[in-house]
């Protein structure tokens, strides 16, 4: 994101985005083997342990595009807002993406206990490359 900018609103988005953990890889990695090492060096035998723990956790996984969330759609009226969009929720997880303008997006990826509390938090960046 970037620094030192004033943000005039906080807009919730109506729709609901694709629970998708893939993006949060690295940051999954890091917190597993407790590594701050740059996550290409990290590439190898855990990383696909963990891909593949992912890939088998979201096999049951099914993403419909018509739920919506209960807020009304308001249009980007100030370029100056923050817009932010929840995926559905899966098993224990629930994805937020927070876009500021057209440039890179803030991932962050929600890991809950039974009791509702939040267990575990990854986060990744994205860069945005159609407007919104």
């Amino acid at each position: 994101m970037e620094q030192g900018v004033i943000v005039k609103s906080i807009i919730v988005s109506d729709s609901v985005s694709k629970n998708d953990p893939y993006p949060f890889l690295c940051s999954i990695l890091k917190k597993k083997i407790k590594s701050i090492e740059n996550c290409s060096q990290l590439i190898g035998t855990d990383r696909l342990k963990t891909f593949d723990s992912i890939q088998v956790s979201y096999r049951s996984y099914r993403y419909s595009k018509k739920f919506k969330l209960p807020f009304s759609r308001k249009r980007l009226k100030s370029r100056n807002a923050l817009v932010i969009t929840f995926s559905d929720p899966y098993k224990n997880a629930l994805q937020a993406q927070v876009r500021y303008r057209a440039t890179k997006s803030l991932l962050f990826y929600f890991v809950f206990h039974p009791n509702g509390k939040i267990k575990k938090v990854y986060t990744a960046e994205m860069q945005n490359y159609l407007p919104y």
